[in-house]
């Protein structure tokens, strides 16, 4: 099992294994070329990946494209790690 210290985000919407939305409180933490993960509860489906644009429109979500689709089709509520923090600090990892 993984433990993070950076904020956890959850996918509000899924259009497909490479374009996804967030809430806009969310959307604050991600940034373009950020490398995130995508996960599961359980783990069961778990992969990364690079965005390559997030919109900034000002509404309730933003859309999160991805540079390449993820191995599986995420769904609302599984959860985006690896996001970092608000001052652009990369993320920390610890196994």
């Amino acid at each position: 099992m993984y433990c993070y210290i950076d904020p956890s985000l959850s996918i509000a919407s899924v259009s497909s294994p490479s374009i996804f939305t967030v809430t806009a409180a969310h959307a604050a933490y991600l940034k373009a070329d950020q490398t995130i993960e995508v996960h599961d509860a359980a783990y069961a489906n778990s992969d990364e990946a690079v965005i390559s644009s997030i919109t900034t429109s000002g509404g309730a979500t933003e859309v999160v494209t991805l540079k390449t689709a993820l191995s599986f089709t995420p769904s609302s509520g599984n959860s985006i790690q690896l996001v970092g923090f608000l001052d652009s600090g990369k993320a920390y990892r610890i196994i």
